[in-house]
């Protein structure tokens, strides 16, 4: 959604750019890279 909008998949959030957010607030990046406000890992 070149918008801006979340679009839900499979539980997920994804952004334009690629980026996804975990329903756990997690984000994952689209090469594999991952970070969290927690630095939690997984």
């Amino acid at each position: 959604m070149a918008d801006g909008r979340w679009q839900t998949v499979n539980g997920r959030r994804r952004t334009a750019d690629g980026r996804r957010q975990m329903a756990d607030g997690r984000w994952q990046t689209a090469d594999g890279g991952r970070w969290t406000v927690d630095a939690t890992a997984g």
